[in-house]
């Protein structure tokens, strides 16, 4: 399988936290949903991804290449859209797109204008007079308009009311028309990440606790109720691995979400 990015056995080391033996990869054609909650290690993997960090050990390869043998080329075929864009505020967006856009020899101007028409965004507007969805609307169209292979989006729907975010979703799934592109996706909306991802991850503690399809991790857990005339001292309701259910009698169980599945890895964890 043809994959845009691999990471092997990545560890990086920080004065008070670590990230252990992160293992990922991703399929051309597919969304990764990276999900875990505040300071797990997410945005750490990210910009390991990017080249901004360097792993203590491990390997990295992105676009079937390493960023020692291949920076310049990889990174630009790399869309990246963060919570926060640097971008400077009292300047307009077409002073902005044309800046940006002397950095990347496959820059597709129609492409950018055709999305900025779409998103009813005004070339003279100043930046800071943009609303947040304007805002994470006109990023997007930033990183696409160089037609990347991997788009990377860290936190990109934060803060947004949910018909921007569903604007949202329909662009990336509109981006993976082309089978030779990828998402990873980070987000702590874990609706969004249900509904998009074909792969999902779950870092807590800097540590993978869970790496498969979207499919495979909601078919392995199941929400099981425990009837009080069973006498078990357990509560009423757990998320429980779906190979360890016979272990409970007289129970009922339903589909978990992935909140939940998330919610009940981060209480073990913290146990």
């Amino acid at each position: 399988m043809n994959n845009v990015f691999e990471l092997r056995n990545v560890y990086k080391s920080f004065n008070d936290f670590h990230l252990e033996d992160i293992s990922l990869h991703l399929p051309r054609g597919y969304i990764l949903g990276l999900l875990g909650p505040n300071g797990a290690g997410k945005s750490t993997t990210i910009k390991l991804l990017l080249n901004l960090l360097e792993p203590d050990s491990g390997e990295i390869q992105v676009l079937g290449s390493s960023y020692a043998h291949s920076e310049t080329l990889i990174k630009q075929k790399i869309g990246y859209v963060g919570e926060n864009q640097n971008f400077y505020q009292d300047l307009t967006i077409d002073w902005t797109v044309n800046f940006i856009s002397r950095f990347y020899r496959t820059w597709n101007q129609e492409k950018l204008n055709d999305m900025l028409t779409n998103f009813g965004l005004k070339r003279q507007k100043q930046l800071k007079d943009l609303s947040k969805g304007q805002k994470v609307l006109f990023n997007i169209s930033l990183a696409l308009a160089h037609e990347p292979e991997l788009l990377i989006l860290d936190e990109p729907t934060s803060g947004l009311d949910p018909i921007a975010r569903k604007e949202i979703m329909d662009i990336l799934l509109d981006m993976l028309q082309d089978e030779n592109k990828a998402i990873l996706f980070s987000s702590h909306i874990t609706e969004d990440v249900e509904q998009i991802a074909d792969y999902v991850a779950i870092i807590i503690k800097g540590r993978l606790a869970l790496f498969d399809t979207k499919e495979a991790i909601l078919d392995g857990f199941r929400k099981v109720s425990i009837p009080k005339s069973t006498g078990k001292t357990l509560g009423s309701t757990l998320i429980a691995n779906t190979q360890t259910l016979s272990e409970y009698k007289g129970m009922h169980s339903q589909p978990a979400s992935l909140e939940e599945i998330l919610i009940s890895l981060v209480k073990e964890a913290n146990r």
